[in-house]
């Protein structure tokens, strides 16, 4: 037993550091490489991303995300293969509870997120689009395929790391139970929320400016917190996870065929606006 617990933590580290690694550290290099091969014959230099043609780096931007999520889901599923078949085992022991816990909690947050935007507006405060949003915008409108993949795999490799690992590793300390979940919910939302505002601290070095199109971010991640908690079920989180950024995605899809047919977004089509919030970590 001791052999087998020793060998799934070597696992579950080897996954976290591959995952640090492809995040930031080859996602530039893997940018760099896409940027000649998807437009050959021409220059663009690895320490000056800004100076790319805007069109060039969207796209290799989004590409870029596309093979770091492949890379990432099939190195985690094969090293970590144990672990998830155990993790699936709990989700589906008590699977009506996990499912109803799963969806509901997804409402929960987009109600939650609805709640502070309304707020923001109340005092004058108006919530931008994130860099994030932006680029996935620019994603269905030219390269919606990409943008699917990010849908699937971005759910299993994110909860993996900020709810499953973190969990782990407070829950191996020896704390109180309240102690060992105030640092599980405080270390999961400020890192899920932290890794998806990124961009918007690089390009405008404007922190209160990030928080606050980064809300969204801290309000989902905080309901998915809750999921895993209650559930201490990986796939229940990843459930939560999913139908966030399927419904997104339908309707980011929906707001785009509604532009593209000249009818302005208000009233109803402003919901869609609020709603189509992703969670991506996306190169610039």
């Amino acid at each position: 037993m001791e052999l087998n617990t020793s060998n799934d933590l070597s696992r579950k580290i080897a996954s976290l550091l591959f995952y640090l690694f492809m995040m930031n550290f080859a996602a530039l290099f893997v940018l760099y490489a896409l940027a000649h091969i998807l437009y050959p014959g021409s220059h663009y230099p690895i320490d000056n991303i800004e100076s790319w043609p805007n069109e060039v780096r969207i796209h290799t931007s989004i590409a870029a995300n596309f093979y770091i999520y492949a890379f990432l889901t099939l190195f985690f599923v094969t090293v970590l293969w144990p672990y998830y078949r155990k993790e699936w085992a709990i989700f589906k022991h008590n699977l009506s509870r996990n499912v109803r816990l799963g969806i509901g909690f997804y409402f929960v947050g987009i109600t939650a997120m609805a709640v502070v935007n309304a707020i923001l507006m109340a005092l004058g405060i108006n919530m931008d689009n994130s860099e994030n949003q932006e680029f996935i915008t620019q994603a269905f409108r030219h390269y919606p395929l990409y943008v699917f993949s990010f849908t699937l795999m971005a759910p299993l490799i994110e909860e993996t790391v900020f709810r499953g690992f973190i969990f782990e590793f407070f829950d191996r300390m020896n704390l109180t139970e309240r102690t060992k979940t105030i640092l599980f919910f405080v270390t999961s939302i400020i890192l899920f929320g932290s890794i998806h505002i990124t961009t918007e601290l690089i390009e405008h070095r404007d922190v209160l400016r990030a928080l606050v199109v980064g809300l969204p971010y801290f309000v989902i991640g905080a309901s998915i917190c809750t999921v895993y908690y209650l559930t201490k079920s990986l796939f229940a989180a990843v459930l939560t996870h999913f139908i966030q950024n399927f419904v997104s995605s339908i309707m980011m899809l929906l707001l785009i065929l509604l532009e593209s047919a000249g009818i302005e977004m208000v009233g109803i089509f402003h919901l869609l606006h609020i709603l189509s919030h992703l969670r991506f970590s996306f190169i610039l």
